[in-house]
């Protein structure tokens, strides 16, 4: 799990890593939510989407676990689903401001500008 993030965080391929990691801890959140992150930013959603579901399968109260699969539900145009998501997150961590941020976003997104 380190190695891959160490990797991850020098720009190199970490995506073995971080697979080898979710396979070996397949109980850790953090690891699937981390394969989930470096998935989404290849462009691979709906890998990603499918990493952080396993994530919040295994830690259903995670504010980051919502946000990331928010996130990917955004950039597949699900907006609905992804509102869902950034709710839960603030729900659960009122003063987490990325998940604030991404909510205004998705409201904005679906022309909801009263409520983003």
């Amino acid at each position: 799990k380190a190695l891959g993030l160490a990797q991850e965080a020098q720009g190199k391929d970490s995506l073995p890593a971080l697979a080898k990691a979710v396979e070996l801890l397949p109980e850790d959140a953090e690891a699937a939510y981390n394969l989930g992150l470096a998935l989404a930013a290849r462009g691979r959603l709906a890998e990603a989407e499918g990493a952080h579901r396993w994530a919040l399968a295994l830690q259903p109260g995670s504010a980051d676990g919502q946000v990331g699969l928010g996130s990917v539900l955004r950039r597949q145009g699900r907006l609905a689903e992804a509102e869902a998501c950034f709710v839960a997150a603030t729900a659960l961590q009122p003063g987490y401001a990325e998940a604030h941020y991404a909510l205004a976003l998705v409201r904005s997104a679906q022309n909801r500008l009263d409520l983003a």
